[in-house]
């Protein structure tokens, strides 16, 4: 779903000047969000949440906010308090990795050139977000024509959306790349991306596997191969 930020703020002031014209008081209060189906925030020295209209869109569970009330009992969030901006991290290596092989149906990890599990240690600012996972890369074939498929697993937070795919495994296990029948020992280029909703703050670990699914030898990568993640939270649709 896409906002049009020009036509939110315009409703917002809307808000005020109607409020203006009526002789009516307004007050603008900071409060954090507690809920978004309906959109609840709990007002800064509250205890209580109340149902509030958003006119700027969508917003997290933990959002910090602005709130314009207008009695008798029209609250909306009209603003972000400080910077609420969403996490964007890449890592990728372009040649230099290990050689690394599957040559079955067995997720394995993906490896960096120091040999390390090939990821990401994201920083998910709120709850209630998505990740959308980006991954490309190039790969070979041996001994036969075969195919991968890749996949990620995502730990450290809270949720389970196995995404559009629907090939979720225990933790957040996707499999979402599917390539086909590659020709022999030529180098082949792979892209794929998932959204995953609903996931809980913290810090998501998010790393890449893969495993041979098609064919009868093996999918190899070695030095003259590239891997690249990107891993963004987006606010929800």
């Amino acid at each position: 779903m896409n906002y049009d930020i020009d036509a939110i703020t315009a409703a917002a002031q809307q808000v005020v000047a109607d409020a203006k014209r009526l002789g009516l008081t307004w007050t603008l209060q900071n409060g954090t969000v507690t809920a978004t189906t309906p959109v609840k925030v709990q007002m800064d020295g509250d205890t209580v949440s109340i149902q509030v209209t958003s006119m700027i869109g969508p917003v997290g569970v933990g959002s910090r906010v602005y709130i314009i009330q207008v009695p008798p009992a029209g609250n909306f969030i009209v603003g972000f308090v400080g910077n609420q901006n969403l996490t964007t991290a890449t890592n990728m290596f372009l040649g230099g990795g290990p050689t690394q092989t599957s040559s079955s149906n067995v997720f394995v990890n993906i490896l960096d050139p120091l040999s390390a599990n090939f990821g990401i240690d994201f920083p998910k600012k709120f709850n209630n977000t998505a990740l959308l996972i980006s991954v490309q890369g190039t790969f070979y074939s041996i001994t036969s024509a075969s195919g991968p498929l890749f996949g990620i697993q995502v730990t450290g937070v809270t949720g389970n959306d196995a995404g559009a795919a629907g090939l979720a495994m225990a933790n957040h296990w996707i499999g979402f790349v599917a390539i086909a029948n590659s020709t022999l020992n030529s180098h082949t280029p792979w892209s794929g991306s998932i959204m995953l909703s609903d996931l809980g703050s913290g810090t998501a670990t998010v790393q890449l596997f893969w495993q041979r699914n098609q064919g009868t030898g093996g999918v190899r990568m070695d030095t003259n191969d590239a891997v690249w993640m990107s891993v963004q939270e987006v606010w929800p649709a």
